[in-house]
């Protein structure tokens, strides 16, 4: 642009912050931000707004400011981009004037979950929003939903659904997509069938997943499959079928999703049930003057539980 002889303006700026903050590249961002100050052009709370959006998107794992942390061998601090970006806003209240709106706080709470940091997260939910007497919009509600998906708390995400049609506040599609995923990665067939009836509230609103929205589900519906039908060959091939059926629940319909080309919605396919490992997994010290075979069933099933929590630690 410069090479033609124009020069960098408010607008064009806002669009190449714009670029940058989307892929995470907060070091192309920050140039942008010295150009911008050399050539004195005056910042809005839009171009502020993109900026935190910047630090936001590259907590992600595939953001180009980590690809190029992990390259040269530095650890990622996120409280250090939750300080930088916190330092950011009060320079833009206390020295630029500027008052935030909803989008500010959204971003700024996104800079938070994207890690996520759940009780710092909590903390900004209930106190800065307050303090600024501005109320959650439907990107903040869908941040916050997001974050407790991520860490294996759904149930608390529908609880923000519920809030947001309290508040007249129009849910996302992307929102029902996030607890639904949430929802599969239990392993429950509860939660499960609880999905499934959220994608069809989807459908009746006229909301629907893209096809790699689709695609995602299905390959996570799949995955929960595997790793029960894994669990439930390791039971049997170590205490035989008639235990392991013991150590199951009913047999119970698993569903995929299918999208429609012509239309690109969804239809719901039923396979074929498999077998789920039940809660009951939990055992005590088998007393004295048991068999042989329980005493055995007892040590090889304490030895996979504590395999299983090795592996959800890591």
């Amino acid at each position: 642009m410069e090479g033609y002889g124009h020069q960098h303006n408010a607008d064009s700026c806002y669009w190449l912050l714009k670029a940058g903050a989307i892929i995470g590249d907060l070091d192309y961002v920050r140039s942008v931000v010295n150009k911008m100050e050399k050539r004195k052009i005056q910042h809005t709370v839009y171009t502020y707004n993109i900026v935190l959006l910047a630090y936001a998107k590259a907590q992600g794992p595939f953001s180009e400011f980590q690809k190029g942390l992990r390259e040269m061998g530095t650890p990622v601090d996120p409280q250090l981009l939750v300080d930088e970006s916190d330092a950011l806003f009060d320079y833009m209240v206390q020295e630029e004037g500027l008052i935030p709106n909803n989008q500010t706080m959204a971003n700024r709470l996104l800079v938070r979950t994207a890690v996520p940091m759940m009780q710092e997260s909590i903390r900004f939910w209930r106190e800065e929003f307050t303090k600024w007497s501005l109320e959650p919009d439907q990107a903040a509600y869908h941040h916050y939903a997001t974050m407790f998906c991520r860490s294996s708390l759904p149930h608390a995400a529908e609880i923000l659904f519920a809030e947001m049609m309290e508040r007249n506040v129009d849910p996302s599609v992307n929102t029902v997509y996030s607890i639904c995923k949430g929802l599969i990665k239990t392993g429950k067939i509860a939660d499960f069938e609880k999905a499934m009836s959220w994608l069809k509230v989807a459908e009746k609103a006229n909301q629907h997943l893209l096809p790699e929205q689709v695609s995602a589900i299905n390959a996570l519906i799949a995955q929960t499959r595997y790793d029960r039908e894994q669990r439930k060959r390791v039971l049997l091939s170590a205490i035989g079928e008639e235990a392991a059926t013991e150590l199951t629940e009913t047999r119970a319909p698993q569903k995929r999703l299918k999208v429609r080309e012509e239309e690109g919605t969804m239809d719901d396919v039923y396979e074929t049930p498999l077998p789920v490992l039940s809660k009951a997994a939990k055992f005590e010290p088998p007393p004295q003057g048991k068999t042989e075979f329980e005493k055995r069933r007892y040590k090889f099933l304490s030895k996979w539980l504590k395999q299983q929590h090795k592996g959800r630690a890591a």
